[in-house]
């Protein structure tokens, strides 16, 4: 669903700056970067950005961040730049304002409690102009009880201060679809969202 909706969420920017949280090792950083795009992501495991590199064979350096809480790998041929870090240590001062951030699934991820502090950062790291692509996920339950699902009206009162959130597009796959990632569900529905300034 990005490639389809990219502009959604770059709006015609043709160098944005994107923020990926808890990306784990997403080949949407690749792409988003070998569209020209600049690409900051957050993980808190180590093991899934040095899969990352390992899987897309790039190079890399890795150095100290966020007053030593955080490891920064940054590939040395392409905009990628990627922290090793517990999210509510990142902030505006490491990395500036994004003109887009793609949450695919990493809201959800967290406790429901944890959900208003996770979209106060959000909102700070947003540039004016900035915007959010958000996908979340509902599915067999009998397979996995979590992660919690959050609807349309859910997203719209967490944002509802300066925000307006519009659906966009929803996709149904199953473990036929893709083995590896969804082995055990029958289904998974994940449902996207365009997070913008009202």
């Amino acid at each position: 669903m990005l490639q389809k909706h990219l502009d959604k969420l770059v709006n015609g920017k043709k160098n944005a700056k994107i923020f990926v949280p808890l990306c784990t090792k997403s080949i949407d950083l690749k792409w988003l970067a070998d569209q020209g795009h600049t690409v900051v992501g957050l993980e808190v495991a180590e093991s899934c950005i040095q899969s990352f590199f390992k899987e897309q064979k790039l190079e890399f350096t890795v150095e100290m961040g966020l007053g030593g809480k955080a490891k920064i790998y940054k590939a040395v041929n392409h905009n990628i730049k990627l922290y090793v870090a517990d999210f509510f240590d990142f902030n505006k001062e490491a990395e500036g304002q994004f003109d887009g951030v793609w949450d695919r699934r990493a809201m959800i991820s967290l406790n429901k409690d944890q959900y208003p502090r996770y979209v106060a950062l959000i909102k700070t790291l947003l540039a004016p102009d900035g915007r959010c692509l958000f996908v979340n996920a509902d599915f067999d339950r009998t397979t996995c009880p979590g992660p919690y699902l959050v609807t349309h009206e859910m997203l719209k009162d967490l944002y509802k201060d300066g925000y307006k959130v519009e659906y966009v597009d929803e996709r149904n796959r199953s473990e036929k679809d893709d083995p590896e990632e969804l082995v055990g569900f029958k289904w998974f529905l994940e449902k996207m969202f365009l997070i913008s300034k009202a």
